[in-house]
């Protein structure tokens, strides 16, 4: 017996990474820490690179930080989980007076 389904298989369901930043300070959204946000356009099992040109001008939490902690999750708030340990990162972080 033969059976088509009537619905699409969801290979990754994660379309769109949130970066969030322990130091960060943001009253225009919801997510109080997001430091970006970012599309998928790699397909299933590639490298996902990210090349922007834009500068962000946010605002640091007041204080004296021992460490900046990167934290990355889905569109719908759930912590993603890599299979690949190599990830790089740069963060440039200046102070406009």
């Amino acid at each position: 017996m033969n059976y088509l389904s009537n619905t699409c298989p969801i290979v990754s369901p994660v379309f769109s990474i949130f970066l969030g930043c322990n130091l960060i300070v943001s009253d225009f959204n919801q997510i109080g820490n997001l430091l970006c946000q970012f599309p998928i356009s790699a397909s299933y099992g590639n490298l996902i690179k990210v090349e922007s040109s834009i500068d962000t001008q946010l605002s640091i939490k007041e204080g004296i930080y021992s460490e900046i902690t990167i934290s990355l999750w889905d569109q719908s708030n759930r912590p993603l989980i890599f299979q690949d340990p190599e990830m790089t990162c740069f963060l440039i972080i200046e102070s406009i007076e």
